[in-house]
């Protein structure tokens, strides 16, 4: 095995440029790691606040839905007034059937 104190001045610069450039590139890719680790932690932030917030809006589009059906509105006109079909009205609403 070769000693660094044995080489050139010439050949201990190349070593000491090469080891250098590796903790430069060590670095910049801890860097980059964090980069991405932080940016797939706001990702996911955002789409766990999305998925509430849509989760909530569903929970409220379904309550006004069954009591609109409670109050003996119509499918069609439930549909007509979110102007969607009227299977998604029964989807919202969590029913199988035509109730009413």
């Amino acid at each position: 095995m070769i000693r660094y104190i044995n080489l050139t001045r010439e050949e201990q610069a190349v070593i000491d440029l090469a080891e250098k450039d590796r903790a430069i590139q060590a670095s910049e890719r801890a860097g980059e790691l964090e980069d991405a680790r932080l940016e797939g932690e706001a990702r996911g932030v955002a789409i766990g606040e999305a998925r509430g917030r849509t989760a909530g809006e569903d929970e409220g589009r379904r309550q006004m839905i069954e009591l609109a059906l409670d109050q003996g509105r119509s499918v069609e006109e439930i549909a007509g007034w979110y102007r969607v079909p009227a299977s998604q009205v029964l989807a919202w609403a969590g029913r199988q059937g035509l109730d009413q």
